[in-house]
């Protein structure tokens, strides 16, 4: 009887662990898969939102996870995607970001409305109603707090903007 009650005892620490293991990696703070996770941000009037997240709220991402970022414009109107770190400002109208995120990274883009810069990957501008798949991987040099934005005239100013925070 002892026997049975140990092993059962152990398959289900096993158990336990193997799913703690499980969690972390997905978590990041395990060893980065090379199945993508799908995020599907929604963008609306003034805001980015995470299916099953508060209206821009941080959007956490980790280094090292290959991703495949779904951005759709469920609003009514034109509305873009930056991701970077230090607004620029011109003739008091903020117009994108001094250093964005994924200009160094290879992005592979799946539909229409996307631009690439002369370094790299820049923005997507999408009409009401449209989608476009993002999938790129972060790596370790891109971990800490940037931010994603709109600069459509008046769509930063209203609070399209929210916190993207790559660990």
């Amino acid at each position: 009887m002892g026997y049975i009650v140990r092993r059962t005892w152990i398959v289900g620490m096993m158990s336990v662990v193997l799913g703690w293991v499980a969690v972390a990696a997905a978590m990041g703070h395990g060893q980065a898969t090379d199945e993508r996770v799908v995020v599907r941000v929604e963008m609306g009037e003034y805001y980015f939102q995470v299916e099953g997240h508060e209206r821009n709220e941080p959007i956490v991402l980790l280094a090292g996870q290959p991703y495949e970022i779904v951005f759709a414009n469920v609003g009514m109107m034109e509305h873009e995607v930056l991701i970077g770190r230090d607004v620029v400002v011109e003739e008091g109208i903020p117009d994108g970001y001094e250093v964005n995120l994924l200009d160094a990274i290879e992005v592979d883009v799946v539909g229409e409305g996307w631009e690439v810069g002369t370094s790299g990957f820049v923005e997507v501008e999408l009409e009401a109603g449209e989608t476009v798949v993002l999938h790129f991987t972060l790596p370790d040099e891109a971990i800490g707090t940037w931010e994603i934005g709109c600069f459509i005239p008046g769509h930063y100013q209203a609070g399209m903007l929210a916190p993207f925070v790559v660990e």
